[in-house]
């Protein structure tokens, strides 16, 4: 009697149809599965693309209902975008943010040509272009199109983003910096502003632990019990956040 086998889906592989679905839904165009757990299919502006599943379906399984959903659409529409890059510095300018990565990330991943240089141990820095739905990150043709320099774009961003004040909320000893989405570990790259909300609850040189892009928390440099709590507790963190940064803590000062 012949056997048959039947082949069990794994919850990527039901999460891969279940993006196509949402793609077809969205842009009404066919997405093709990719045995690498990616998709590929035409953007808004008819070039094809690829997107990578990995971190968006980390980020998704660890939310529920409309905000999961949320994930995934964001997630297509960023990629999808045809999106311009700006021409001028004029136009540049008021778009860039400062992007704290894992050096890891940076050397792996990091689009061709992206500047960058390394910031602190186990993170470097890039300049990102924000986009309504989705972040780039300038390279250095865009620096020539633009004629400002590295340093300049970093100043740039950086006071992009201290226009406003550190969104910092209070979880008994720990502060946890709360936004910009998508950019709560750039306040790396501006120290000074980051003390100036968080100095009076935690002092004026912080241990700063950032396990992933969004996840950020600041403690008090004094507090001994704190840090070993918030260490321990960032080494389980670190492993299962979908965007890494680092697992290892920063002084604030160590970041000017």
């Amino acid at each position: 009697m012949a056997l048959f086998r039947r082949e069990t889906k794994t919850p990527q592989d039901e999460f891969a149809a279940e993006m196509a679905a949402l793609v077809r839904k969205l842009l009404g165009v066919k997405a093709e599965i990719r045995s690498d757990f990616s998709l590929s299919f035409l953007s808004a502006g008819g070039k094809p693309v690829t997107m990578n599943l990995d971190n968006i379906y980390a980020e998704a399984r660890r939310r529920e209902g409309d905000d999961r959903v949320q994930v995934m659409r964001r997630s297509i529409r960023g990629v999808a975008a045809a999106k311009a890059r700006p021409q001028t510095w004029d136009e540049a300018a008021p778009m860039l943010l400062p992007a704290v990565r894992a050096a890891s990330w940076a050397a792996a991943a990091a689009p061709a040509g992206a500047v960058r240089r390394s910031f602190l141990p186990f993170v470097q820095l890039l300049t990102a272009i924000d986009f309504p739905d989705s972040m780039s990150f300038v390279t250095s043709d865009d620096l020539r199109t633009w004629a400002v320099t590295q340093a300049e774009a970093e100043r740039a961003a950086v006071a992009n983003l201290t226009s406003q004040p550190a969104p910092v909320g209070l979880a008994g000893p720990v502060g946890m910096v709360m936004g910009p989405d998508g950019y709560a570990s750039s306040w790396l790259a501006a120290p000074t502003s980051l003390a100036g909300v968080t100095s009076e609850r935690f002092g004026p040189d912080p241990v700063i632990i950032a396990v992933g892009r969004d996840q950020v928390r600041v403690v008090d440099s004094t507090n001994a019990e704190a840090i070993t709590a918030q260490l321990t507790e960032a080494i389980d963190a670190y492993r299962e956040e979908p965007r890494q940064l680092s697992p290892v803590p920063y002084s604030s000062g160590a970041t000017e």
